[in-house]
């Protein structure tokens, strides 16, 4: 069976989120489970940089990267990835979509997935689309993903084979839409168990920036309005009033929303916030390790791979009920739940953690198995197999 991925970026671009690892971690499982993998991407390191000029090609972990030559156009909105163009991508695309079996969209409202379902349909070729939790309208360029929706994106999901949902708030996102409900497969993503480190230090992140406070409470993701990191930020800082030697720790690329944070820091009266830039492999390993609880309580998550890398590093987690990340916590036990937004559980939640250190770190350990059987990479590339197989 030979495949097409069509996404943003592939292992090229970890501040743009988590599909660029996500997307990476899925092909290679494909390709060891005997699919023949080749991915379409742009040439994005960030918003405003490329990896290199122009495009170019890589094979990655025997999977064939062609990294395509993308012109950025305008924002739709506050801090709006916005709109771009790939002058190369259609003419490529019909060359040789007829190669393919199957094409693979990570993504919804997006060029690659306007004009490529298009080629897809004109060519008779089955498509998925798995948009990784981008569907819910919160956040930013509402007006413009429901014009999107009225006029096009409605039928790029109806005609689409299969679409992938990343939890059953997903699910319930894509009938919203107009998604048929037997096209939908909910398939998760994984999380590569040997990334992660319990037992390792966060001592020398520590001393890199200074963080001498005894708790540090960690955000890692993207700095974004939707992210809840000013509700932690008002939590940490009345623990600190309350005598608890608390930082908030928030590490990511900064999407409009730092400035934000350090005026409410300003008005807490909190001298303890550290905003720190996106970071990766062992250096990411010792932040997981410096963390005494992680919070993750977005307004929308589908997924939320970096709850996962708490649990897995042993870092008690608190996420927010009502998202798909809140979904899997709950049903795996594997962390605590608060209503998004509520300040006053946060603190209460967080003190407790830090007050309960051991015991919470200790039912953080016990969940670390169950995490790791139900979303092992090698079981969710059996599962994405297996819907590859019912639509060929």
């Amino acid at each position: 069976m030979k495949a097409l991925h069509i996404t943003l970026t592939y292992r090229s671009a970890p501040a743009l989120g988590g599909p660029d690892l996500t997307v990476y971690k899925l092909c290679t499982e494909l390709v060891k489970q005997g699919v023949d993998v080749d991915v379409f991407c742009t040439n994005l390191a960030t918003k405003d940089s490329v990896v290199q000029p122009g495009s170019f090609e890589r094979d990655v972990e025997g999977v064939h990267v062609s990294y395509l030559d993308t012109r950025k156009l305008f924002p739709l909105g506050r801090n709006s990835f916005g709109l771009y163009h790939i002058p190369e991508f259609r003419g490529r695309l019909e060359r040789i979509i007829g190669n393919y079996d199957i094409i693979h969209f990570h993504g919804f409202r997006d060029y690659e997935t306007l004009f490529g379902s298009a080629i897809a349909r004109k060519h008779g070729i089955p498509y998925l689309i798995h948009p990784r939790g981008t569907l819910p309208y919160q956040g930013h360029s509402i007006l413009a993903k429901g014009i999107f929706d009225r006029v096009l994106g409605r039928k790029i999901l109806r005609k689409a084979a299969r679409l992938i949902a990343l939890s059953q708030r997903e699910v319930e996102s894509f009938l919203d839409l107009g998604g048929v409900r037997q096209h939908i497969a909910v398939v998760n993503n994984g999380i590569e168990v040997n990334d992660y480190d319990p037992n390792g230090s966060g001592e020398t992140f520590r001393a890199r920036h200074g963080i001498k406070e005894e708790f540090i409470i960690l955000y890692f993701g993207r700095i974004h309005v939707i992210k809840g990191i000013d509700h932690m930020i008002r939590a940490a800082a009345r623990l600190r009033r309350a005598g608890m030697d608390v930082a908030a720790v928030a590490v990511g690329a900064d999407e409009g929303f730092g400035a934000t944070l350090k005026q409410i820091a300003k008005e807490e009266a909190f001298d303890h916030l550290y905003l720190l830039p996106p970071v990766s492999g062992a250096e990411k390993k010792e932040v997981l390790n410096s963390a005494s609880a992680m919070v993750y309580a977005s307004q929308v998550e589908d997924f939320g791979v970096s709850a996962f890398e708490g649990v897995m590093s042993g870092v008690p987690t608190v996420v927010a009920e009502g998202t798909g990340c809140g979904e899997i916590i709950k049903r795996l036990d594997a962390g605590y739940l608060l209503p998004y937004g509520d300040v006053e559980k946060h603190v209460e939640v967080l003190r407790w953690i830090l007050e309960h250190h051991g015991e919470a770190r200790s039912a953080t350990l016990a969940a670390r198995p169950r995490l790791a059987a139900d979303l092992s990479w090698a079981g969710i590339g059996r599962q994405m197999l297996s819907v590859y197989k019912e639509i060929c």
